[in-house]
């Protein structure tokens, strides 16, 4: 999700409560409210308080408008669910905490990963970044990402490599939303891939660049979306095998240490 900034980080003044455009039609059209207030059966009080935004147009007065100054319910409610958002916005862009913003500067090799595919757009400032982010990862409060469970396997270099949790977190939902993309044939089928075992090494033998497309195919037959994605400082991972829906699985490599050698290892193993 690349976030507009024209979304986030206004000024407070700058977000329009609906009972503002509500005060423009009633001076366009030469009405008080106590003339609005006999139309909709609402209380002149009532009215004032969503005029001056101290009030939200809820669905009711919306319909009640409606009949009054002919102007279609969805719009009154439409300004209204515009503005909340917005306001929810602002309130999270000003609302994140230092702490948060050390976590970003942590994750800025997976955000520059993620940019070149697209997701995000690593030029809005730090604040943006942290609520796209959150989006990515599915997650509320960066802070909580060493704490929530992640049911996978690993094959990892840990020796002499400090693992950074924020980043392995990432780490594992960029490769869920990279095999998302995958088209698979269903739940895995074990036998299946038994059968695919010579045709799988004889993509040994393949050119690099065609490697990955041919694994992909031969492991989407069998159920399992397959992706080489990188690896980053943080996360020391080679390997990693997680489920998916309906009992297919995902299955990520690195090329970590760019041995060939290693990587087939982790493949098989």
């Amino acid at each position: 999700m690349v976030r507009d900034q024209k979304a986030i980080g206004l000024s407070r003044e700058y977000i329009i409560h609906p009972g503002e455009t509500l005060q423009e039609v009633l001076e366009n059209r030469k009405l008080s409210q106590r003339e609005l207030s006999i139309r909709t059966g609402v209380s002149e009080k009532h009215i004032s308080t969503v005029v001056h935004g101290q009030k939200p147009i809820s669905a009711a007065f919306a319909k009640k408008l409606e009949y009054a100054l002919g102007i279609d319910a969805s719009f009154w409610m439409n300004l209204q669910m515009n503005y909340d958002q917005e306001l929810l916005d602002f309130e999270e862009f000003n609302n994140i905490t230092e702490a948060e913003l050390h976590v970003l500067r942590n994750l800025r090799d997976v955000i520059e990963y993620w940019d070149n595919l697209g997701w995000i757009d690593s030029s809005l400032n730090d604040a943006a970044l942290v609520l796209d982010t959150r989006g990515i990862c599915g997650i509320s409060n960066l802070l909580d990402m060493p704490r929530t469970s992640y049911v996978a396997v690993y094959r990892a270099q840990v020796k002499n490599n400090a693992v950074d949790p924020y980043v392995l977190f990432a780490w594992q939902k960029t490769c869920e939303r990279l095999t998302d993309r995958i088209h698979v044939a269903g739940r895995i089928n074990i036998d299946k891939l038994k059968e695919k075992i010579p045709e799988i090494k004889q993509t040994m033998f393949f050119r690099p660049n065609q490697i990955q497309r041919k694994l992909e195919n031969i492991f989407s037959e069998c159920g399992i979306s397959f992706k080489i994605v990188p690896d980053f400082k943080g996360a020391p991972v080679q390997g990693f095998i997680g489920e998916k829906d309906k009992g297919a699985l995902m299955l990520c490599l690195t090329l970590r240490q760019k041995f060939a050698d290693i990587f087939w290892f982790t493949l098989f193993h």
